[in-house]
């Protein structure tokens, strides 16, 4: 059984931030050995639910914050990111096709993950991202040391 080991990010809405949290997202996955491909595909889809989160879900307020959680269980990997819900009346639009001129961020992130899944959570909207590894890094994983690493951050 493969540990599970979890990064925990909070930020401001301010796209200035996105940078930043993907590159923690990417430092943490590359140590436990995800290629080049999937770091590819999870940036691109994280980039995309982070700043939605903070445009739809907060409306760029920076007093709201946006945080994600990444885990990893063998050559899964699951991201959730969660707004903190200002606006209320934020709908899933999700207009399959290039050529509309919303939800390409949608048909990008669905393209690209092995899922993507959309939840209410208290007054906000969750975005579940999950994708599979195509190489395990569960050989990294099971060095790691504890059960769980965790490591938290606010800005």
């Amino acid at each position: 059984m493969s540990a599970l080991l979890k990064l925990n990010l909070a930020v401001q809405s301010r796209v200035e931030l996105v940078d930043y949290v993907c590159e923690r997202v990417a430092s943490f996955l590359r140590k436990l050995n995800f290629g080049d491909d999937d770091l590819y595909a999870i940036d691109l889809s994280l980039r995309e639910a982070v700043v939605n989160a903070m445009k739809h879900g907060n409306g760029f307020d920076p007093a709201l914050q946006v945080s994600v959680s990444v885990e990893v269980s063998g050559a899964d990997c699951t991201i959730r990111i969660a707004d903190s819900g200002k606006n209320k009346k934020a709908v899933l639009k999700s207009q399959a096709g290039l050529l509309a001129p919303n939800g390409r961020g949608l048909l990008m992130m669905r393209t690209l993950m092995t899922s993507v899944e959309f939840v209410r959570s208290g007054d906000g909207l969750e975005v579940v991202l999950r994708r599979c590894a195509q190489k395990s890094p569960e050989s990294v994983a099971a060095r790691m040391p504890g059960a769980a690493y965790r490591s938290h951050f606010t800005y």
